[in-house]
């Protein structure tokens, strides 16, 4: 498919693309978590492509999009090392606990996420949350960016 000739894309906020999509003025989205549940509420559509399976076609990798990260800068780091560590340790315990704990997780996370407990627990099903420490992902996220800037080398 050739954009602008054989199919219009339009990039919007992921909740007015809910609301475009539910309307039927969209036939297609791209939407991640927890916007995907919420589009096909109600029977309104269908996932027909899970990017992370297609993203491990295409990476011959995991089942995965390294999408997220928690950064430092270097100057802070080398003052700071320990309680950056403990910093990233904290978030590897937490990703555990609310894997582990996800009730508990919903019900403290909906008193800052404006999305419904149920709704987010059932995108839960398809979202993946990993602690994966820099050195045992480094090859997957240069991955990533190197088929990124392939594919999109303006950005």
């Amino acid at each position: 498919m050739k954009p602008d000739q054989d199919v219009k894309i339009v990039y919007a906020p992921p909740q007015e693309i809910v609301t475009l999509f539910q309307s039927g003025k969209v036939k297609f989205a791209a939407l991640p978590e927890p916007y995907v549940t919420l589009a096909i509420k109600g029977g309104q559509g269908q996932i027909v492509l899970d990017f992370q399976k297609y993203w491990a076609e295409v990476a011959k990798g995991a089942e995965r999009i390294p999408v997220a990260g928690l950064f430092v800068r270097r100057d802070f780091y080398e003052k700071y090392p320990a309680e950056s560590n403990k910093v990233a340790e904290a978030l590897g315990a937490s990703t555990d606990w609310s894997k582990n704990h996800v009730d508990q997780a919903l019900q403290l996370s909906s008193q800052t996420l404006p999305i419904p407990a149920p709704v987010m627990k059932t995108a839960l099903t398809r979202i993946q949350f990993d602690y994966i420490s820099s050195k045992a992902c480094q090859d997957e996220v240069l991955t990533y960016l190197k088929k990124m800037q392939e594919l999109y080398p303006e950005a």
